[in-house]
């Protein structure tokens, strides 16, 4: 069936999704094809439950950790959020757990950072860069030579380090640059001649840029906007700066063109905050792909949306149905284009349905038909490569001409968790 749903102008627009098997079946085990895990689960620890992070740099592929103990439930983060105009805090609201909560403590041996040749891998940071409160890599970035490394760091502030080399690191720019309550590194991308990051912060999120020697902040925090508590992607499409948020009462989306940002998603804009619905709380993803710039969403309640504009953020056309047709899909958590394919992660992590878990990957040629590679009945795989603990594909990069998948698993759970898996997809599957 078809499902149309349009944002800021008159003129409806039509975009189907055609999934290869129905959606609510019972999974079947079957075969994996075309896909071979890389790694050793948790790359030998399971407290790295996170591939947080993936960039391709030089002869290599870099992966980045979330690390957190087994079964031990983190703290809450002591700081109380300022009260928002339109909420009491500004923290999601439904469920409590959004993934990784910006505003916690974990209990952690610290991030690590691995790279592969394509025949090995070796270990170039641990225990954080030496602070284990830098408990995830959670952004990565090549700009002018150098990779750059974002953290979470609910103690001191997020950090940022970068190397020319891959093996010898320096931290840029001082904790939290300068703010502790810069806690957490969610995006981060070139766009002109500057790399742009943007942060997770209590009293709105932020966005920095750099040109290699300093951090120079960018717009008000939230946008003017404590509820908008994170810049959580950021994105270059038709020569402006996209910038997606968090926000309780819905996700908002505003451009840059170099001197002014302007909202596009949000309650001053002709397309309301989280596209009409208060539950698409969160950008996930943001992409540009045949010359239409794609968001996708996390929403609790009805799984994620997509969405693309190809008018610059004048109008928004929906891609398909909630969770691709799933509601337990909750994240449309990463994009990437590889061999002419728009690539979609998910997150399904069962809360409504604890039964019903495991990661499902997608992918198309023209970004309104979709193929199911990964999940319930995919072509290529059963739900989280049939390990029901892969409850998100967070990462996904191409490297050596084939695309790389990175998996997340439970945070808090107390279930045997063997820790993150990387898996390579053979372009065979094409």
């Amino acid at each position: 069936m078809a499902h149309a749903t349009h944002f800021g102008g008159n003129l409806p627009l039509v975009l189907l999704l055609a999934p290869t098997t129905p959606v609510y079946a019972q999974e079947e085990r079957g075969p994996i094809k075309h896909l071979e895990q890389i790694n050793e689960d948790g790359f030998g620890k399971h407290n790295n439950r996170y591939a947080w992070s993936m960039e391709s740099f030089g002869d290599h592929l870099f992966v980045g950790t979330l690390n957190t103990t087994l079964g031990l439930p983190f703290e809450r983060w002591p700081f109380d959020p300022p009260v928002g105009p339109r909420t009491a805090v500004a923290l999601p609201k439904i469920p409590d757990i959004p993934e990784i909560p910006d505003f916690a403590r974990f209990v952690s041996e610290g991030a690590e950072l691995w790279r592969y040749d394509g025949e090995a891998w070796d270990q170039v940071a641990d225990r954080g860069f030496g602070d284990t409160g830098n408990v995830g890599i959670r952004n990565m970035a090549v700009y002018r030579g150098r990779l750059y490394a974002g953290t979470m760091n609910s103690d001191t502030g997020c950090e940022i380090w970068r190397s020319t080399d891959g093996t010898n690191w320096s931290q840029f720019g001082a904790d939290g640059l300068r703010n502790p309550l810069n806690l957490s590194v969610r995006a981060m991308t070139v766009w002109g001649e500057r790399l742009y990051i943007g942060i997770s912060s209590p009293i709105g999120g932020q966005i920095y840029s750099t040109s290699g020697f300093l951090w120079v902040p960018h717009a008000l925090p939230g946008f003017g906007s404590v509820a908008n508590f994170s810049v959580s992607e950021l994105t270059g499409h038709k020569g402006s700066l996209y910038a997606g948020t968090w926000n309780p009462n819905g996700c908002q989306i505003y451009r840059y063109d170099g001197l002014r940002w302007n909202q596009l998603v949000g309650p001053e804009s002709a397309t309301p905050a989280g596209f009409g619905d208060p539950f698409n709380a969160g950008v996930m993803s943001m992409i540009e792909f045949r010359d239409a710039l794609y968001v996708g969403t996390a929403n609790f309640l009805s799984g994620f949306t997509l969405w693309r504009t190809e008018d610059q953020g004048a109008t928004w056309e929906r891609v398909g149905r909630s969770g691709f047709g799933d509601f337990r899909a909750n994240y449309a958590w990463d994009m990437e284009i590889h061999n002419e394919q728009l690539f979609l992660g998910t997150f399904t992590m069962g809360l409504i349905d604890p039964f019903h878990h495991g990661a499902s990957l997608y992918s198309t040629e023209d970004g309104a038909h979709w193929t199911r590679d990964v999940g319930i009945l995919g072509r290529l795989s059963p739900p989280g490569f049939l390990d029901r603990n892969n409850y998100g594909i967070r990462v996904l990069e191409p490297f050596q001409d084939e695309l790389h998948i990175g998996t997340a698993q439970c945070f808090f759970c107390v279930m045997s968790v063997g820790g993150t898996e990387v898996w390579r997809r053979d372009s065979s599957a094409d």
